[in-house]
């Protein structure tokens, strides 16, 4: 399960909180709001601070989301390193 809630908002920009497990359903769930916020012209960052699981498809959204300028904020460690590995293949 994934929960994605906005936090206290910054002044340039919108952040999502998301706690529990980047997989599964939740990565297109993550997509779709991101799309939606990103759409409208919003600055996105994501706050990764509670994830405690990224699979594949996860890494993935998070890799095209940094492309499209979303910054990761507190970014686990563990997420950080699948990360960079996608970038070397």
């Amino acid at each position: 399960m994934l929960r994605i809630e906005f936090a206290k908002p910054a002044p340039d920009r919108r952040v999502l909180r998301l706690s529990g497990r980047l997989m599964d359903l939740w990565v297109d769930e993550l997509r779709r709001s991101c799309q939606e916020l990103l759409g409208n012209g919003v600055t996105l960052a994501l706050d990764l601070s509670d994830v405690s699981f990224v699979d594949h498809a996860g890494v993935g959204l998070l890799s095209e989301l940094i492309q499209r300028g979303v910054l990761l904020m507190y970014c686990p460690d563990f997420v950080r390193e699948q990360l960079r590995s996608r970038r070397a293949e």
